[in-house]
């Protein structure tokens, strides 16, 4: 690889270090301290790291299988690893979103929109730059990384938009 890709690369990892560390400043200074889940939430978060668990197991044991089937790869190697992450990383958010595990009581969910819009609209440029390089030879290369972040982050998102547009049925 040449020196302008790793420069570009380096660049882009430090962007995203001072980009979560101004995130997480700005969510305390938001927030105060480190806000505690209650009992409820604590139990449906174990159940949902469960779920996260088995989508993971069941994308590697899918992927294993189809390429076992086909006798090819669908993508580089390692590549469906890090995929797989991303499927837990959904089904956490989405789920815990949904099930209303995923903010505390003195969490303000509707700040968490506009992080969520920068984190998939930051996707879409190297998404768009990447596009024709994702696919070599029928196989799906790393090129294809912010598409997967992409496509997680929006489900994470409308998730979070239902949740918060959704009028809950008022007890009597």
């Amino acid at each position: 690889m040449n020196s302008e890709y790793n420069l570009g690369v380096l660049v882009g990892i430090v962007v995203g270090i001072i980009v979560v560390a101004a995130c997480l400043w700005w969510n305390k200074k938001q927030n105060g301290t480190r806000a505690e889940f209650d009992e409820r939430q604590r139990l449906i978060r174990g159940e949902i790291f469960q779920h996260a668990f088995f989508a993971v197991t069941a994308w590697n044991l899918l992927y294993w299988a189809i390429g076992t089937v086909v006798n090819h790869p669908f993508m580089v190697d390692g590549l469906s690893g890090l995929v797989g992450l991303f499927v837990g990383v959904a089904v956490i958010g989405v789920e815990s979103i949904l099930r209303d595990a995923f903010f505390s009581a003195s969490s303000r969910p509707k700040s968490y929109v506009f992080l969520y819009i920068a984190v998939l609209l930051s996707q879409i440029p190297s998404t768009v730059i990447n596009w024709p390089e994702m696919v070599q030879g029928g196989v799906l290369t790393y090129k294809a990384m912010p598409l997967v972040s992409a496509v997680t982050f929006l489900l994470i998102l409308l998730a979070l938009v239902v949740k918060l547009t959704r009028r809950e049925p008022e007890e009597d």
